[in-house]
């Protein structure tokens, strides 16, 4: 990550079967502890404003209130798979008919495992304080 908090950097996502509200984001496939959580009710998923994010490809972001992460993954089959998860968690939609991105083994194995994604996290100064 770049100072200040900009910048893209990879990480793994999954969101389990078992909480399908909450984002838990990795910082390497074979982590056992998630370095954070992200409470998923409440964000928008959708596309970046024009010229926000050109520099990447597939690129969308979830938005609540005036903190934006965006993320950017391998595909655009990923990036609709994970618009549309975390587009149902954000409505509080926790009906999952089939397997969840972090249940598909083909996905788990790509470079960037469940998540096939980059993220940019907010910058620091859009970050929630911890209470």
């Amino acid at each position: 990550m770049e100072k200040g908090g900009k910048g893209w950097h990879k990480a793994w996502f999954v969101v389990p079967e078992n909480e399908p509200l909450v984002l838990y984001i990795y910082g390497a496939p074979q982590d056992v502890k998630a370095q954070r959580s992200l409470p998923l009710i409440g964000f928008e998923v959708g596309p970046p404003e024009a010229g926000e994010r050109p520099d990447r490809r597939h690129v969308f972001k979830i938005t609540q209130s005036h903190l934006s992460w965006y993320f950017s993954p391998e595909t655009e089959e990923l990036q609709r798979r994970w618009m549309a998860v975390l587009g149902r968690a954000g409505r509080g939609d926790t009906f999952c008919p089939g397997p969840t991105l972090s249940e598909d083994r083909e996905m788990e194995e790509t470079p960037v495992a469940a998540a096939g994604a980059t993220a940019e996290p907010p910058e620091a100064s859009q970050t929630r304080d911890k209470t």
